[in-house]
């Protein structure tokens, strides 16, 4: 190899830091940070290079990537590392639908834009996508392009000399990306075929992979291309015209096409197959021939020991041959052993993670069965809670009950203001004491739904954690089904050796038949030929052994895998036996709630009560602040209104109550005639004071009368006396009476009047006020509805 070509990576090299070196520097100054990320660095200096560079390698592979890109480029193009978007010129536009430039330097992707715009590529309209990421990411480019395989062609420029990972890459890209009957057209410098361009091209890779964005001068890439794992549907390679062999950047172009559908495969496959027929074919007529050639060497060392010896010594050498085999399917043995000893740590390490799954159930269970006894207290708790409702709505009635009760106290007792306002602070005691009550048992309602609220995120959890076993059991399960694969991929593996080593046993036989008769020594190597196939197939057997165990591990796993789905779902029934319990307890509080409510209604009835007590209290308040009446002398038993002059009726105790004429009426229309008259007319109506003992009080008593409400109305102007007739005035104190009826009995055991009522009864006939009647209603008709009784 000329010294000028091993050395010309130092030239390139020298002018790339000539060119790029002073703008990366004054970047550095601008940005000192940067020098914390080597990558970012690396492709600065690139970008600043690939001014100088970009122009003539494009120029040196115009005809390779003309012939290469332009006919054969169509649909999605898919151009990996782009650079600065030159290839879009090699493509034509009406072929190809989408450009999609992957460019991982971001200071290139306003050119590539620039010249896309040139070619005819309008990004808006989605013609043009410009990728920051690299070929290794394929996931993100299957994703832009709405999934996988979905491109019909792949361009790669001078890239995978730089991909991180290239084998990986080229075959995510040609199996996820790439679409049935899509193309692969690459143009790259790859590693020589010459030993001593080869040496080199190691050497100066660590340099030049530096100043150059990773790229490496020894790279393969067209032999990893060709040697993946399907066949090619189509392909071609070719090299660069007119460059010669011995060169470090030694090109190679290529056009491989993906098989379009499984029959091409399946086709593709049987064609080798048959060279493979065909190739064990010639392999069997080789031997025959080699069988007919050692039988005439045989028979020529029979007349001659110099031949014999001669054809010993090369049959020396194939059993040396022969040996070598067997070392290397001694080595394949030991690999498959490995592999065994591995599937078993993997079983292993399976048992443990069913063990984990197991105590993590027991676990479960624990806390179900926690759950469980925390929802039994939440039940026994409602209990308790609707048994103080219960307790509430009795304490309700009664307190109900005491109000009649102080209702009939207080009709007993108007005159006594102070025991009615006794009575209503009670009430608001009583009343306060229920609303506390209510305050609390809705204090234990947000407790008791705090519970519920930790006792459904409990249940979340455990449906969380259950849906997490099955998760895990579905993975051992796919790990199980992995096992059973790699099982039968060594069993595969197995079958094969063993194969071939049946078929040079049989070799080895023949070809010991036939030296028996030659030596006694070619017998004895022969001895030891069938003490290692011997060894051989002990081996074999072990490892049969082997999987047998294995095998029966592996339904070990499966069996506590379905134990494992068996305790699963008897977790799920437990979850759902805890939802059934939880919706019980929500119905338990939803009739709490109501009774709540229905407590609710019941105080604010009561308090309707006690602001309508309040009120009466207030108006009997107002009626014992107003000065008393001035009423007229009358005689001892009278009770009924007199007029000036006029003799009042006489009522003797224990004499019936005689009904006054009505002379002593005054007519509506009448008028006094003068000021005394009209004075006489005011204070024609007396009433007898009932405060004194005596038959007055008695007769009044008979007649239903206990008090009379004294009320300062003032002179309202429609408040007229019609039966005494006072058209333009009214009286400025009104006296009402309240009649008390009802109740005899309660009346009678009154302890301040027990004494004076008896055994009296209701009036026949007397009309008496409710409580709810009007007190302006005028006097004289109160007093005319207790007439009859009279």
């Amino acid at each position: 190899m000329k010294p000028s070509t091993a050395i010309a990576p130092f030239w390139e090299i020298s002018r790339a830091m000539s060119y790029g070196l002073v703008p990366t520097v004054l970047y550095i100054i601008g940005h000192p940070f940067i020098l914390l990320h080597p990558v970012s660095l690396s492709q600065i200096f690139f970008a600043y290079v690939w001014v100088l560079f970009g122009p003539g390698s494009d120029e040196g592979g115009y005809d390779t990537k003309t012939k290469l890109l332009t006919p054969h480029a169509s649909g999605i193009v898919v151009d990996l590392g782009a650079g600065y978007g030159v290839t879009v010129f090699y493509l034509q536009r009406d072929r190809v639908t989408k450009y999609v430039a992957v460019e991982p330097n971001k200071r290139m992707h306003s050119e590539i834009r620039r010249n896309a715009a040139q070619a005819g590529y309008a990004e808006e309209k989605g013609e043009l996508i410009i990728l920051s990421c690299g070929a290794q990411d394929f996931e993100t480019i299957n994703g832009v392009l709405g999934g996988p395989n979905n491109v019909d062609t792949i361009i790669s420029v001078l890239t995978f000399c730089s991909v991180p990972s290239p084998r990986k890459t080229i075959s995510n890209l040609m199996t996820d990306t790439l679409k049935p009957g899509g193309q692969l057209l690459y143009y790259e410098h790859v590693q020589s075929p010459r030993a001593d361009v080869s040496v080199w091209q190691s050497f100066w890779t660590p340099i030049w992979s530096l100043f150059f964005d990773g790229c490496c001068l020894n790279r393969p890439t067209h032999l990893w291309i060709e040697a993946l794992e399907w066949d090619w549907q189509a392909s071609d390679m070719w090299g660069k015209e007119g460059e010669p062999e011995e060169n470090i950047w030694w090109h190679r172009a290529g056009r491989y096409t993906k098989p379009s559908n499984l029959r091409e495969i399946l086709q593709a496959k049987d064609s080798e197959l048959q060279k493979k027929i065909i190739k064990a074919e010639n392999g069997l007529y080789d031997l025959e021939r080699e069988k007919i050639e050692l039988a005439t060497s045989l028979k020529d060392a029979k007349a001659s020991i110099q031949p014999l010896q001669a054809k010993v010594a090369q049959v020396e050498s194939q059993l040396t041959a022969s040996d070598a085999k067997l070392r290397e399917t001694e080595t394949r043995l030991e690999s498959a052993e490995s592999s065994r000893l591995a599937l078993e740590k993997e079983l292993q390490d399976l048992r443990q993670q069913v063990q984990d799954t197991e105590h993590q159930l027991k676990l479960e269970q624990a806390k179900a069965s926690a759950l469980t006894n925390q929802i039994k207290d939440g039940d026994q708790h409602s209990a308790g809670l609707v048994e103080r409702l219960v307790a509430l709505e009795t304490e309700k009635v009664g307190l109900q009950s005491a109000i009649e009760a102080v209702k009939a106290e207080i009709m007993k007792k108007s005159s006594n203001a102070e025991g009615l306002e006794t009575t209503v602070k009670s009430l608001q005691t009583q009343l306060a004491d229920s609303t506390s009550e209510r305050a609390r048992l809705s204090t234990e309602l947000e407790s008791l739904r705090m519970r519920q609220a930790e006792q459904d995120k409990t249940l979340g959890e455990a449906e969380a954690k259950a849906k997490l076993l099955a998760t895990q059991t579905e993975e051992l399960q796919n790990s199980v089904k992995s096992l059973k694969a790699h099982l039968t991929e060594s069993e595969e593996e197995k079958a094969r050796l063993t194969t071939k080593v049946e078929a040079l046993t049989s070799s080895l036989a023949e070809r010991d038949r036939s030296l028996e008769e030659s030596k006694t020594e070619a017998a004895a190597s022969d001895s030891e030929k069938a003490d290692a196939l011997a060894e051989a197939s002990s081996k074999f057997n072990a490892l049969q052994a082997g999987n047998t165990s294995l095998t029966q591990k592996l339904e070990q796993s499966e069996a506590s895998a379905a134990t494992l789905a068996q305790e699963i779902s008897e977790k799920q029934a437990q979850i759902t036996t805890l939802e059934a319990a939880r919706e019980a307890l929500d119905q338990t509080i939803k009739d709490v709630e109501a009774n709540m409510s229905k407590a609710n209604k019941n105080i604010e009835s009561l308090e309707s009560e006690k602001r309508k007590l309040e009120a009466q209290l207030k108006a009997a308040e107002d009626g014992y602040n107003v000065p008393p009446v001035v009423l007229n002398e009358v005689n001892e038993g009278s009770i009924y209104p007199t007029r000036a002059g006029t003799a009042p009726t006489v009522v003797d105790e224990g004499q019936k109550p005689v009904t006054p004429p009505a002379s002593p009426q005054l007519h509506p229309r009448s008028k006094p005639s003068s000021e005394a008259s009209q004075r006489s007319h005011r204070g024609s109506l007396r009433f007898p004071s009932f405060t004194k003992g005596g038959s007055n009080k008695k007769v009044a008593e008979s007649a239903g009368v206990h008090s009379f409400e004294v009320v300062n109305r003032g002179v309202m102007p429609h408040e007229q006396d019609a039966e005494l007739g006072h058209k333009t005035g009214s009286f400025r104190r009104r006296i009402s009476a309240v009649f008390h009826t009802d109740r005899p009995k309660e009346r009678g055991n009154h302890p301040r009047r027990a004494s004076e009522v008896g055994s009296l009864q209701k009036p026949v006939g007397a009309t008496m006020p409710t409580e709810t009647s009007s007190p302006s209603k005028s006097v004289t008709q109160r007093f005319h509805q207790a007439q009859p009784s009279l």
